[in-house]
């Protein structure tokens, strides 16, 4: 379009890319698959425990008997016992972020506390501002109210900002989750797909879909600008609206 524009407005005397070859559109687009509900668990379990059980494999469970200044040792040690438990409890929360709200990665990375409302009525509520968005439009979603409440323990217990990051999303996180999948017993391939990050806001969607929510709530929810890309992984304007959704992601009972 541009050389085009370029052509018309006598910029330049020819098309440069008139031998070049376009793209046939023939590559297939990665394959990825929703998980069910007990592997989302079961990776929730894994996150949560694999930072702390990294540390104890490689560190052991408890102070040597010969290190001198026993006591300073141990406190250390439980503070960095504390860290790592914080650490996997950091992980578990951002992948339930994603099925909770079908919240992107980057999405998630973009969130701060000032952007969740946790004792609104007679639903939690987050507003993630359009310019932190894929698509540049606000996100308004529902909260689950027990995962609303995970959360404001969690700003508490962290002692986070209004504008703080919400979550340290590393940029390993790919990474990182293939070896959480690992630890839950998950493959990463099968032959429906891969398990990766998006496929927690796919499994978002398909979850919504077998509780029997409208395809054009789910589109509000997954905030699909095309009913048919909601449609499209189904089989694998407002806050009110999306009330029967939160419903059905309360009944996931993921812990």
């Amino acid at each position: 379009m541009f050389v085009a524009w370029l052509l018309k407005k006598d910029r330049i005397p020819a098309n440069p890319l008139d031998r070049v070859d376009v793209p046939g559109g023939d590559e297939k687009a990665k394959e990825r698959r929703a998980l069910a509900v007990e592997q989302v668990q079961k990776l929730l379990d894994a996150a949560r425990a694999r930072p702390l059980a990294a540390f104890h494999e490689r560190y052991g469970t408890a102070v040597k008997p010969t290190v001198r200044q026993k006591e300073r040792a141990q406190g250390k040690r439980d503070a960095t016992v504390a860290k790592y438990a914080r650490l996997g409890r950091e992980r578990a929360l951002v992948y339930k972020t994603a099925v909770f709200t079908g919240l992107r990665l980057g999405e998630i990375a973009a969130l701060r506390p000032c952007h969740l409302e946790l004792t609104h009525k007679p639903f939690p509520r987050v507003e993630v501002p359009g310019k932190l968005t894929k698509n540049g439009k606000p996100a308004k979603l529902l909260l689950v109210p027990s995962f609303a409440t995970e959360l404001a323990e969690w700003i508490a217990e962290t002692k986070k900002g209004p504008d703080d990051p919400l979550f340290h999303v590393p940029r390993a996180s790919v990474r990182i989750m293939r070896k959480d999948l690992e630890l839950a017993g998950i493959p990463y391939k099968t032959s429906q797909g891969d398990a990766d990050f998006h496929s927690l806001r796919m499994t978002s969607n398909v979850v919504l879909g077998q509780a029997g929510i409208p395809p054009r709530i789910c589109q509000l929810f997954m905030r699909h600008s095309d009913i048919r890309l909601t449609m499209a992984t189904y089989d694998d304007e407002s806050f009110l609206s999306l009330e029967a959704a939160v419903k059905a992601m309360d009944g996931l009972g993921l812990k």
